[in-house]
């Protein structure tokens, strides 16, 4: 019995290793594809689409499938403490500029950075290695909640520091349409009416779920080469400071008074962990805001979580 323990540990232990070397390997390789090669861009061009048009939300589809909706009853608290995690976040660097006198397109993106953090991206491919798959339907949960804060809030933040005329109905259209939203709202209304996926699609839809784990790595690589400029950099790193210093710590005492399930747990602490997501670049753009301020954010962002990624094992055990 204690051998098939140590050796159970032993497996789990080298598990853990090889999906975090894997985990760098592909982040590098995104890296130095865009950093030393004249194709990063054209793959990163075709890369993101794919994923975001149809990968990711076929993942999300088919593993919502599987669920039982009575599995999800810690959902209110999920959708609580995720709007809680985005809203002290957005408070807190307000409060922060207002001592400050930057740009108002830089104030924008700031706070679009500090407000939304990787919701995907990361999350799923860390949930893979450390969580296992049962995390992905509260991701889904967690992505679904800050996409309806994006296009209510990220639109009023868009609004408010836009300096340009733009047409607001079409950015807010946009988000509403974006592919894995409409994937989540799809795969909960097949999972509450007890749908499974067909046989025939169930070898395709494997393979597509490790393929999306494995391809966001390298988009974050992809993303991670892109230049970036050092003259915001200091302003982006009140960005990590809120979103990947105050918000753990936020969270972290939060969940100590909830009697939420573990796996629950871990997937919220993880959440609040991430650094800025790559759609405020895209967000901040659209609405005429400072995107280098937030590519520089989102890139010193994921610079700073990588060297973590060791520990999370260590993190979650606090949770």
């Amino acid at each position: 019995m204690k051998y098939d323990q140590e050796v159970s540990s032993t497996q789990i232990s080298f598990d853990v290793t090889f999906n975090l070397v894997l985990f760098y390997l592909l982040i590098l390789a995104g890296f130095l594809l865009s950093r030393i090669t004249p194709y990063g861009k054209k793959v990163q061009n075709y890369l993101n689409p794919l994923l975001i048009n149809f990968m990711l939300p076929l993942l999300i589809i088919s593993t919502l499938f599987d669920v039982a909706f009575d599995t999800l009853t810690e959902s209110p608290q999920v959708i609580a403490i995720t709007a809680l995690m985005h809203l002290v976040g957005a408070l807190l660097l307000f409060l922060y500029l207002k001592t400050k006198n930057f740009k108002p397109e830089n104030d924008g993106a700031l706070l679009l950075c500090a407000t939304f953090h990787n919701a995907v991206f990361l999350p799923l491919p860390l949930s893979h290695a450390f969580l296992g798959p049962a995390a992905v339907p509260l991701i889904a949960v967690h992505s679904l909640t800050q996409m309806i804060l994006l296009t209510t809030l990220g639109a009023l933040i868009g609004s408010y520091y836009n300096q340009e005329s733009i047409d607001r109905e079409s950015v807010v259209r946009k988000a509403l349409l974006f592919p894995p939203l409409l994937a989540t709202i799809i795969g909960f209304v097949l999972s509450i009416l007890s749908v499974s996926v067909p046989s025939p699609f169930s070898v395709v839809i494997s393979v597509n779920n490790t393929a999306t784990t494995y391809l966001s790595l390298l988009a974050v690589g992809l993303a991670l080469g892109k230049e970036f400029s050092l003259y915001h950099s200091r302003q982006a790193l009140s960005v990590v400071g809120v979103r990947q210093i105050a918000i753990p710590l936020l969270v972290w005492f939060v969940l100590g008074f909830t009697d939420l399930a573990p796996l629950t747990k871990d997937v919220l602490f993880l959440e609040s962990l991430m650094p800025s997501a790559v759609l405020t670049v895209v967000y901040a753009s659209d609405f005429g805001l400072n995107s280098q301020v937030a590519a520089t954010s989102v890139t010193i962002g994921t610079i700073v979580l990588l060297p973590l990624l060791p520990f999370l094992p260590f993190l979650l055990s606090f949770v």
